[in-house]
């Protein structure tokens, strides 16, 4: 399990992976035995876990999860059952996620526990939004835009989480993403959308090390009521670091058309 928080008043908990148990040599009815255990104890885990949260102020972000599956490792010999839980929350200072109702039985199946404790303040991170002008890139052409390293609050919205809802995205970064696409659009005309053909988007917040991936009903805001050609705005384009042009040998769009494109800070 990874968990990652945040520290000062309020740390926050930036992910959770659960990498449960080999079995080595169990057989196939074991380890589905083991896996329906798992999964009883990951779900009293994360109900611990939110219980936990709202006795003492904190409340989830962001909650990504794969359900317990089960494999063969051909190399092995052995079957294995496996979930992934990754968490956002935060965090009371004094938050200890080992003193969490069930976290004793997730730890015990062997997948290892991360923790990660940093500052709110402090834990700022990039968004990537790459546009492609068809789900497939037929013609090569996306492009992809990266923010300046913005905190959380800027792309979730925390009173939405606090209320229960997490995953919600904050009005700020709505209004970015509007902002890039039709911006784009001046420059390149054509459809942007951030949907592709594979598993995950490139749509996402790189934070420690890993890729946060955006609910993809996220990527309907690019589309959905935008005004189209918006003036460059400096308050907008403050918010943005660089952009890349796959169409040309995924090269940086030199800083001159970036600002042509988006605006001057």
């Amino acid at each position: 399990m990874r968990l990652y928080h945040v520290s000062p008043s309020w740390p926050i908990g930036i992910g959770s992976k659960f990498h449960l148990l080999s079995l080595d040599n169990a057989t196939k009815e074991e380890a589905v035995a083991v896996g329906k255990q798992a999964a009883a104890d990951i779900d009293a885990f994360l109900r611990g876990l939110t219980a936990a949260l709202s006795t003492q102020g904190g409340y989830l972000l962001v909650h990504e999860s794969e359900p317990v599956s089960i494999s063969y490792n051909t190399f092995a010999g052995a079957f294995s059952a496996t979930s992934e839980h990754r968490l956002i929350a935060r965090v009371p200072e004094s938050f200890d996620i080992t003193k969490v109702d069930g976290y004793g039985a997730v730890k015990a199946f062997g997948g290892g526990t991360e923790v990660t404790i940093m500052p709110w303040a402090k834990a700022k991170y990039a968004g990537i939004l790459h546009y492609n002008s068809d789900p497939t890139d037929s013609k090569h052409d996306s492009k992809r835009v990266l923010t300046n390293a913005l905190p959380l609050d800027f792309y979730y919205d925390l009173a939405k989480a606090k209320a229960g809802s997490p995953a919600q995205i904050g009005p700020e970064f709505a209004k970015l993403i509007c902002y890039t696409r039709e911006r784009l659009r001046t420059r390149w005309p054509a459809e942007w959308t951030f949907e592709e053909t594979g598993p995950h988007w490139a749509f996402y917040l790189s934070a420690e090390h890993e890729n946060w991936y955006f609910p993809r009903a996220w990527g309907a805001v690019a589309t959905s009521g935008c005004p189209a050609a918006p003036a460059p705005d400096r308050e907008l384009r403050a918010l943005l670091s660089r952009a890349y042009d796959y169409g040309n040998h995924s090269a940086e769009i030199p800083k001159p058309t970036f600002n042509e494109v988006f605006g001057t800070p």
